[in-house]
């Protein structure tokens, strides 16, 4: 697990088997989003064909258009690699944001961690603990 922090977010993450959990917490705003860009690109970049990344926004008390410019900018890195992106847990702002920019239609979106690992790989899945 790798933990990287500024002053409003931070970014945990874990792998399970061929799923890396990226979990974020924090604001998502012009003051980071650029750290949450590289953050995302990096971790895109570690994940196989066939595997997959699942970012959760659970613990994300906001997020701006720079914001979801790097989610889908790390689900192209991933498609193009034979891989896939999954979002989860967003709620309160952040899912108003998503629906208004209508971004739970263009990315995969899942409810809880243990259905989004398990859209990424059924081993994944078996082996999540949360």
């Amino acid at each position: 697990m790798t933990t990287a922090q500024n002053s409003t977010l931070t970014v945990r993450t874990e792998t399970i088997v061929e799923c890396r959990l990226v979990r974020i917490s924090g604001r998502i705003d012009h003051t980071n989003s650029d750290n949450f860009l590289e953050e995302l690109s990096v971790h895109a970049a570690e994940v196989s064909e066939g595997g997959g990344m699942v970012v959760d926004l659970g613990e994300v008390e906001y997020i701006t258009s720079a914001g979801l410019r790097a989610l889908l900018l790390a689900q192209r890195t991933l498609t193009a690699a034979g891989a896939r992106l999954v979002v989860t847990r967003i709620s309160g702002v952040v899912k108003e944001v998503f629906r208004i920019s209508k971004f739970d239609s263009l990315l995969s979106v899942s409810e809880t961690i243990k259905a989004a690992v398990s859209q990424i790989s059924p081993s994944a899945a078996e082996a999540f603990t949360d």
